[in-house]
């Protein structure tokens, strides 16, 4: 496994960047060390990149009518507030509803940013294979967990990927953005991609 000491090293792979801003850019107090320094050497490079956040005060922010989502410069606002659940799956939705209309890219990598991928290695791997829907791991449901909004079995044996990173291809993109009033909203995201696929 490569370690890096920072986006520097990976950032000529990519096109986009969207970064969440509690708890990876910033920690509720501060910025995390380097992290303006990044995001001007991403603006001096010219590499799209978007900060994700959950606002509460949408309506005050940008008038009554405002939708659930705005993008404001490079901040993409989400009226509603942090949580484990619905919060994760509706901010990886949203940032994905963000490239609904592109189709200059094979996959999307939603990592933890708390792990480490090995992104050449994961390149020439998604080169090799065609898939929509993949990641860190295959999982087939066999346990109840009411923190993952997981209360009994109804969902025994349901096949998700979990892990430190889930990978949708630009056709399963578009399967999110099309279904998405379809999408479980109480339970985990991992679990809720499961059923969609």
């Amino acid at each position: 496994m490569r370690h890096i000491n920072g986006i520097k090293e990976i950032v000529e792979r990519y096109e986009y960047f969207i970064f969440d801003v509690w708890g990876v850019v910033h920690d509720g107090s501060a910025l995390y060390p380097q992290a303006l320094e990044t995001f001007k050497y991403l603006k001096k490079i010219g590499i799209e990149h978007y900060f994700i956040i959950f606002s509460e005060y949408m309506n005050e922010m940008f008038g009554e009518n405002v939708s659930n989502v705005v993008i404001y410069d490079n901040i993409i606002y989400i009226k509603g507030s942090e949580t484990f659940i619905p919060g994760i799956l509706w901010k990886t939705i949203c940032g994905i509803e963000i490239f609904k209309d592109r189709t200059d890219f094979d996959y999307i990598i939603r990592t933890n940013i708390s792990e480490i991928v090995n992104f050449d290695l994961l390149s020439r791997k998604l080169n090799e294979v065609d898939f929509d829907y993949g990641g860190a791991q295959y999982k087939e449901l066999t346990w109840i967990d009411p923190r993952a909004g997981i209360f009994d079995w109804y969902y025994l044996n349901l096949k998700f990927v979990q892990g430190n990173a889930i990978i949708i291809s630009n056709n399963f993109k578009n399967i999110i953005c099309e279904n998405k009033n379809k999408i479980n909203f109480e339970i985990i995201d991992d679990v809720a991609f499961g059923l969609l696929y």
